[in-house]
């Protein structure tokens, strides 16, 4: 990956529409591969993985894309389940509790079909902390998506087909 694409370039549109949904797939799948429960390892991974601030902007925006698809999927919006994954993510002790809040609010608008990247983007600018915070919060949905259809795998399956019916409607 490098850590700047050009700004008139087809991939640095895609990834500031989408960010970087590759790569903030990938991090869910390594959040899972440990008993579903990430493991230190991963959390330095992450950390150590990011060398500028548009690679971490872009997996912030690649979570919050996930966020949408998945919380679109719903008929009725599963508010319920944002303080559950709170107490998850909170329980995990690698999220700042300051940015707890931002991520519940993220959520919530995932739920009412509110753009997570706009809504959050209109509050300020985004710490490095709460932006890697997205990618637990990410894999809450993620894993939720899976217990409800009751198949572990199913809702980045399901993400696939949306974001191949995104692109094929748009090509």
């Amino acid at each position: 990956m490098t850590d700047r694409i050009e700004s008139d370039s087809p991939d640095r549109e895609y990834l500031d529409e989408f960010g970087d949904l590759d790569l903030a797939v990938e991090l869910v799948r390594g959040l899972n591969d440990e008993l579903g429960e990430p493991d230190d390892r991963l959390t330095r991974r992450l950390h150590d993985r990011f060398s500028s601030e548009q690679a971490i902007d872009d997996v912030r925006t690649g979570c919050m894309t996930l966020l949408m698809f998945l919380g679109a999927t719903f008929p009725e919006p599963p508010l319920d389940f944002i303080p559950a994954a709170v107490r998850k993510i909170r329980k995990l002790g690698v999220v700042p509790e300051d940015v707890l809040p931002m991520i519940a609010g993220g959520m919530t608008a995932a739920f009412l079909r509110i753009s997570p990247n706009g809504w959050r983007d209109a509050l300020g600018p985004v710490p490095r902390a709460e932006s890697l915070a997205w990618v637990y919060a990410a894999w809450a949905l993620v894993n939720y998506v899976d217990f409800c259809l009751e198949e572990k795998g199913a809702a980045l399956r399901h993400l696939d087909d949306l974001v191949n019916e995104v692109l094929d409607a748009d090509g």
